[in-house]
């Protein structure tokens, strides 16, 4: 199910749709393609867990050791704490990057989606918003 989910924001927040428009749409996108998504998936979880082991790990160590002593216990845990958030912080962007490159893939492969299409929207005469045009003048 997370394998065919994982494009729904960047469809929501990129195509302006709501929640179950997004879900559709990324069911629909992700049709046939459920292993690749599962090796996104994979990579980030393998990459957030090593991550989570190199900034928990060493005060997993202090929380061992300070097992009898309940003020260095909680010092040690809150720190393992930081060390996860820290983790977390670091490399969760990393799959909404990989989530909005697979979706813009998708689009490309399926929709023959043009990415110079969409970031220059006006070299296809679709016309300038007001607020350009404004600034224009």
């Amino acid at each position: 199910m997370a394998c065919r989910l994982c494009v729904c924001i960047p469809a929501a927040l990129l195509e302006n749709l709501g929640p179950r428009d997004s879900l559709e749409r990324s069911f629909g996108l992700t049709k046939h393609n459920a292993g690749r998504a599962f090796l996104i998936l994979l990579l980030y979880v393998v990459i957030l867990y090593a991550a989570l082991f190199l900034f928990d790990m060493p005060f997993a160590f202090g929380v061992q050791s300070a097992a009898h002593d309940p003020a260095m216990l909680r010092v040690w845990t809150a720190l393992m704490q930081v060390g996860n958030f820290v983790a977390s912080i670091l490399f969760t962007p990393v799959f909404t990057i990989a989530a909005s490159i697979f979706y813009f893939d998708l689009r490309v492969r399926k929709e023959a989606f043009d990415l110079q299409l969409m970031m220059n929207p006006q070299a296809a005469g679709v016309p300038a918003p007001r607020s350009a045009i404004g600034l224009l003048s």
